[in-house]
Formats: C-alpha cells, structure tokens, sequence
C-alpha cells in the first residue's frame, strides 16, 4: 500500500531505436530522463557503446540530430512500466544487489530489543548477513555475520551470547564488541596479529530508536532522509514500542520489484483489497522524502463496515486518541523507503514490511511487529484486528503478485500504460533504469551478455 504524497511531479522518457540500420544485433532504449542539470544542458548529444555498436542517445528538450535516421525515433510518455524481462532475467539480481540492497538503509530491529550486553539480532540479505550486537561497555555495533578465517556464518537469528562469540568451524572466538579473542592452535599463524581480524563492521544508525543498517555505500543518514515527516513519526513515539513478536519470513514466489510496485500503488485496493477499500480512505494530505520515496495517511472510512471485525475496528480506533495530537489520531501513517520496504505507524501497532530476494522468481517478505508498551484491553483487540488486517491484506498481495509473476512472461504480453494512482511505480521504475541502463533495453540480453552490455551503456564515449 502507498499514500500518494500530493508533490506535483513531472517525468519524461525518450525511446530511440534505429529499426532501419543493417543486421548487425543492436538494442532498442527506452531511456528515463530528469529535468536538466546545468551540466546536462551544455550537450547535445550522450553516446553509450552497446556490444560493437554506438547508440547516440539525444539529450531530451535539446534541439539536436542524431546518426539515425528520423523515422526511427519515437517518443513515450510518462507511465511507461520496465520490460517484462526485468522480472524474470536471473543476471539482472546481481546488478540490483548492490543498488538496491547493500547501498540502502535496511531495518533490523529496535533497541529494546538488544537490552544488555551479549543480546544480538541478524538480518540476511542475499549473499550478506549482518549482526547488531551491545558490548559489555553497552555500546551497539554493527557487523558482517562472518568468521575473519573462512567466512562461516557466525550468528543466526537473535538471541544473547553469554560470553565470547565462538565461530562453530574452527573455534576463533571473538569479543561482543567484535575484537578477535582467540584462535586455536596459534603456533600455526606466525606472525598474525589478532588486532587486524576483529568482525569487519558495518555502518549502523539509529533513528528512535529503530536500528537500521547500511552494508556498503554513503550518504544521508537515516535521520536526514525521513527529516520531512520526522514530526508525524515523533507522535507515534518509537521510542516506547516493544516488540510484539519475532520477526516473521513467508516466501513469494515472486520477483521483489513485482512486489514493490504493487506495493507502491493504491489503483488495485478496491478489487485487490476489498476488506480494506470497505475499512480506510486515502488521505489528502502526503510528503515526499529526502532522496526519494513518500510518506501519507490512510484514515478511517466514515461509512461504517458490513463485516464485523472490520466495523469493530472502525468503532474502537477512538480508543487510542489520548495517545496522539488530533491530526494524527485514527490514521495509519505509511512510507515507502529505500525500495523495498513499508513502513507501517498504525493506532495500537507498528509494522515494517520489508522485501529481500533470494532469486529473480522468489522473494522472502520480512514483517517485523511492534506496538506501544501500555496498551489497554481495548487496545489491544485493536491491535488483534490489526493483526487480522495485515495478515488479510499480505495473503491477499501474495496471490496477486505471484500471478503477476506466472502471466509477466507470457508470449507478445508488453506492459500497459500505467495511470497516476501508479505514479510511484514510474518514479521506482526510472530509479531502476537511471542506476542500471540494461533496463532501457527493450529486449532481454542473451544468458551472460547481461553485465557486459550494462557496463558499456554505463561508460559515455567521447563526442
């Protein structure tokens, strides 16, 4: 789900293919472009190499000529959705990785969650697994989950080490803030010095209290990317949220970015939805984050539901006033950040929905519960029916997306236009283009030419 923040926003997209050249093999772009920066406007032309052909790709808005010959440009308009092939090519995951995975924030827990020196919490990403454990000096520290000697995983899932951290296939131990303890048979590594193989850390931030953390990259902090709706997320208070339950996996047998771009548009709520179409309303009111996602309200729908539990709902939500400033009180508040995760305030629940892929056709959903640490017997069935909402709306996206991913190769099917309640999915579709310009190809490349073809349209030749 996605409240459209109410920016006003604008998109282009240039498509060039020069349909008439020779029969030499060549790849037809659909190329996203931003409004122009000072130094996008002093060119007229950009040129990538694709395979042993040179692509001049005109700079949109410029008046310019390019080596093809005009009946072989078109243009297309704002909407246009990536290529089927996106969804299914298993060479295009690794470029994504990266991208979308190790250069994001990603959540992994609160810090009530990790109380005293020992207590730690994993999260595994696709080829990476990350620890947050607190030092004996009560400290957090963020780490790559592996032995320093040959990699093994050293931690699963949460829980608290008493002592030393003991890797289970050689025995090195290490300290809880990481430090290199010990190592078996140490006559057998002349001249290793213990202090050069501590945990490799990794970048970790804290934002009230909900723990995210970075595996590569740089860039904003938490903090400064959720600075515009900092003021609604302080009402929910954060701080005060014990977790509900551990967090939870279910595998979808689809690609994450079908996934995501259903979870970026609310156009599919009253069919897709129908429990909740009858239950919230979509807000008006809608800010967009720094660097890129949104955040809005869901509020109550004044027409009283047909189902029971979900006219329950509508009845107590008032209960939770006294909780919240009055243009917070009985709204859902939901972001969509870093590409592949939900951030859900609710009344009486806090919930983070959150995509990891474990192949180009299989993606693990983490959902990590929450919810104030004083809640009333009211509030709490509350919180219950909110449970039974999630659960309703996941199993009910689950179907859908994962007959999105059985029909998205189907022969001659090529994407429909998408409407302005998906504008999302334009906005996280030109993200996908900008950062990995494979995606402008209109066709899949051949098994293996994949990394090859996207690195060259990454290099600009010289003009």
């Amino acid at each position: 789900m996605r409240v459209e923040a109410t920016v006003p926003r604008s998109r282009g997209q240039l498509a060039l293919g020069p349909e008439s050249m020779d029969k030499c093999p060549i790849l037809v772009l659909s190329k996203p472009v931003k409004p122009q920066t000072a130094a996008a406007k002093s060119l007229s032309l950009r040129q990538y190499v694709v395979s042993t052909r040179v692509l001049q790709l005109e700079v949109h808005g410029m008046s310019s000529s390019t080596s093809a010959p005009p009946s072989s440009t078109h243009q297309t308009f704002y909407g246009e959705a990536l290529p089927t092939w996106t969804y299914a090519h298993r060479e295009l995951l690794d470029l994504e990785y990266p991208h979308f995975f190790l250069k994001t924030w990603q959540f992994i827990g609160h810090t009530s969650e990790l109380p005293n020196p020992g207590d730690f919490i994993t999260l595994d990403l696709l080829r990476d697994s990350v620890v947050v454990m607190r030092g004996s000096d009560g400290e957090l520290r963020a780490f790559l989950n592996i032995c320093r000697h040959r990699a093994t995983r050293l931690l699963e899932g949460r829980g608290h080490c008493k002592g030393l951290v003991q890797c289970p296939y050689h025995g090195w131990t290490y300290h809880n803030d990481g430090r290199l303890a010990g190592i078996p048979s140490p006559k057998n590594f002349p001249g290793v010095r213990r202090s050069d193989l501590g945990l490799i850390e990794v970048e970790f931030d804290v934002y009230r209290d909900l723990i995210f953390v970075r595996v590569a990259g740089d860039g904003p902090g938490v903090s400064e990317r959720l600075a515009q709706v900092d003021p609604w997320i302080k009402a929910y208070r954060p701080e005060n949220y014990v977790l509900l339950s551990a967090p939870s996996t279910e595998i979808w047998n689809a690609n994450w970015k079908i996934a995501w771009d259903n979870y970026l548009e609310n156009y599919h709520i009253p069919i897709g939805h129908p429990g909740l179409h009858r239950l919230v309303v979509e807000s008006q009111d809608g800010k967009e984050l720094t660097g890129g996602g949104s955040a809005g309200f869901f509020e109550m729908n004044p027409r009283p539901s047909s189902v029971d539990h979900e006219r329950r709902y509508q009845e107590l939500v008032g209960c939770t006033d006294h909780r919240y400033p009055g243009d917070i009180q009985r709204r859902w508040l939901q972001l969509d950040f870093e590409s592949n995760m939900g951030i859900e305030f609710y009344p009486s629940l806090f919930s983070v929905f959150q995509l990891l892929p474990l192949a180009a056709d299989r993606t693990a959903v983490r959902t990590s519960l929450y919810m104030p640490s004083d809640l009333s017997a009211d509030e709490e069935e509350l919180r219950n029916i909110d449970l039974k909402i999630l659960d309703e709306v996941n199993a009910e996206d689950k179907t859908i997306c994962e007959r999105i991913q059985r029909g998205v190769q189907t022969h001659a099917y090529e994407p429909g236009p998408l409407s302005e309640e998906e504008s999302g999915i334009a906005d996280f579709h030109q993200q996908v283009r900008e950062l990995i310009p494979i995606t402008q190809s209109r066709e899949a490349p051949a098994q293996g030419e994949l990394e090859i073809l996207n690195r060259n349209l990454m290099k600009p030749a010289s003009l």
